[in-house]
Order: C-alpha cells, then sequence, then structure tokens
C-alpha cells in the first residue's frame, strides 16, 4: 500500500478491512510506501491494525514522488507510481499483493494469495467497460495493439516480483511512459501495453467497483475498489453519495471511534451530505429518475445526467446488510489521525 499524509483515511479503512477479514492463523505483513506520514499518525495507524490481527507485522519505506518528477502527475499526484519501486525495496520477495488505499476488503487476503502464478508478471481483474473503452481508443490512435478482454486495473494486483527483476519490467513501463504522450492511467497503460502477454485474469470478485456494487457483492464477500469514486471526496452532482459509499463510512467510523455522520462530518459540510445523498436517492428511485434527469438537461447538465444514468436500484444495498458488515468490524478509536 501506498499513502501520505491527505490518504490516511483511506489507508486505515484498506488496511482495517484487510486485516478484519483476515484469517488469524496467518502473518499479515503490510509493507506501507510512506510519502509523507506523520510519525504520530503512523504510530497510530499501527497499533489500530495490531488489535484487529495477532499476527500483523509492519515495515515502512519512506519514498519521495520526486523520484519520479519527470513523469505527469495523476489527480494531483504521482503516488501512483510507488508501486514500480517494489521490486527494488523487496529485494528478496517473489511476489506481493499491491493494493491501492481506495480499496474495502470483505474477504479474506489469503484466497488472493493462494491465486499466485509464476507465469505471470502481473494479476489482476479486467477494469470497468468505461476504462477499457477510452484506453482502447487511445491505443488505436498511438498505433497500439489492444485486447479489451484482458486490459487489468492495477488498483488491486499480484504482482511476480522475480519474473519483473528478470525480465526487467519497470525500466520497461518508464521507457514507454516517457515515449508516449498522453496517457490516461500512466503506469497502468504502460504494464497493460508492454505485458499483456504475461497479465493474469484474477475473478471478478476481487475487484468490485462501487460505482456498480449490488447487495449480493457484499452478501457473498468481495473488495471494494472505489475507483473514480473516493469515499472522502464528493465533487459535483455526479458524486452522489451513494449505499456503496455509506458502507465505506460506517466501517470508517466503526474503526475510528465515531459514528456514520461523524466521518461523514469529516470530510463534508451537512448540506453536502444532505445534497449527495439527496442526487442519489433521486437517481435510483423509478418515479423520481425520468423528471430528475429531464430536470437536469434543462438546467444544462445532460453529462451529468448521462454519468448518474449508471446508478440504479440494482446497486442499492440494504441497511441491515450495511449494519451486518459494520458490526464484524471491532469497534476501535483512532480519533487523532
Amino acid at each position: 500500500m501506498s499513502s501520505d499524509q491527505n490518504y490516511v483515511s483511506g489507508l486505515i479503512v484498506t488496511a482495517a478491512s484487510m486485516a478484519t477479514y483476515a484469517d488469524n492463523n496467518i502473518v499479515l505483513s503490510l509493507n506501507i510506501l510512506d510519502g509523507g506520514i506523520n510519525d504520530e499518525t503512523f504510530d497510530a495507524f499501527a497499533q489500530l491494525i495490531q488489535r484487529i490481527h495477532p499476527n500483523v507485522e509492519f515495515r515502512r519505506f519512506p519514498v519521495s514522488e520526486m523520484e519520479f518528477a519527470d513523469l505527469p502527475a495523476w489527480s494531483g499526484s504521482r503516488m501512483t507510481y510507488m508501486r514500480l519501486v517494489l521490486a527494488r525495496l523487496l529485494p528478496d520477495v517473489e511476489f506481493v499483493i499491491y493494493c491501492d488505499v481506495d480499496f474495502l476488503w470483505l474477504r479474506d487476503v489469503a484466497e488472493l494469495w493462494k491465486c499466485r502464478d509464476s507465469q505471470y508478471v502481473l494479476q489482476s481483474v479486467k477494469d470497468m467497460d468505461d476504462t477499457v473503452q477510452k484506453e482502447e481508443c487511445w491505443f488505436r490512435k498511438n498505433g497500439l495493439p489492444f485486447n479489451s478482454e484482458k486490459y487489468v486495473c492495477c488498483g488491486l494486483s499480484m504482482y511476480n516480483l522475480e519474473r519483473i527483476r528478470e525480465m526487467k519490467v519497470i525500466p520497461c513501463i518508464l521507457d514507454f511512459m516517457r515515449s508516449h504522450s498522453g496517457i490516461q492511467f500512466p503506469d497502468q497503460t504502460a504494464m497493460n501495453a508492454t505485458q499483456s502477454q504475461y497479465i493474469g485474469l484474477l475473478p471478478g470478485h476481487w475487484q468490485k467497483y462501487s460505482l456498480f456494487l449490488a447487495e449480493q457483492d457484499v452478501v457473498d464477500g468481495c473488495v471494494v475498489h472505489y475507483a473514480g469514486d473516493i469515499p472522502w471526496k464528493r465533487t459535483g452532482i455526479t458524486s452522489p453519495l451513494s449505499d456503496a459509499m455509506v458502507l465505506w463510512h460506517a466501517v470508517h467510523a466503526r474503526v475510528r471511534g465515531m459514528s456514520v455522520w461523524g466521518s461523514l462530518a469529516m470530510f463534508f459540510s451537512v448540506r453536502k451530505i444532505m445534497m449527495a445523498r439527496l442526487s442519489y436517492l433521486m437517481s435510483i428511485t423509478p418515479v423520481m429518475r425520468s423528471v430528475y434527469f429531464w430536470l437536469l438537461k434543462i438546467l444544462g447538465h445532460s453529462i451529468c445526467a448521462a454519468k448518474l444514468k449508471m446508478r440504479n436500484r440494482r446497486f442499492s444495498i440494504r441497511r441491515r446488510t450495511i449494519v451486518t458488515v459494520t458490526e464484524r468490524f471491532p469497534l476501535c478509536e483512532m480519533a487523532s489521525a
């Protein structure tokens, strides 16, 4: 996992949920790529995870975005490139699971560990259709071959570090990024372009995208990826407060020792919370959907209406299910982080 001080809340939920669902008989080794987390915050975070899982160990690696200063920032940061240093920082490690900090684990990581396959450089889940379509256009425009069925999201990946070192994958990825302009998903695009034949697909439950998270996904157990749907960032009416978002805040509240409202209030004003939730409810309620989308178009928000149409009642989660999931987490307190 990689994080800086700004993404600590995401780090807390990602690690705490992984620890909660992990088999207590395994050693949960967490390698944190630290892009600037305060020592006091990191210590509080580590103590929290150690209270959740009996066999957790930490390794903290200070990293600097300046190492990739010549590469374009993505979403205002270069932290996405930190996973490229794993093979160097862990020279004696063969396999590693890398996970961004916009995840919520509702499944045992030990099951994922059993999926490692030495024939691949990378194993992950196919990306969402919208991303795949955008990438196909970019690949075609740049005269590159593209396999839409094997384009994966690198947010949660099994990396074969031994093969990455042997095949000199990282220099290849860096060369690709430096020789192509307009890349939409920097190192992910480069990894898919240069290593396509060495990418293995994982079952879809290892990355269920929050935009399309359904009740049954939560009941069956999955790993939720809040891709393009960051729980602590709501921007405009196309970022409503969905049930998947409420689930994240319920878990965050539980492990931080606060109410769900307290979690929401850490990041948003009361007005923002109310408007974001109303937007979501109107977008999934059959009687209101047509009127709401018509009103958005009249007000000049046709693009917003199109994005909101992706949400519907199929992707709703019952309150009882959210409560059941949350109660599995230990009631902790980490309000100082």
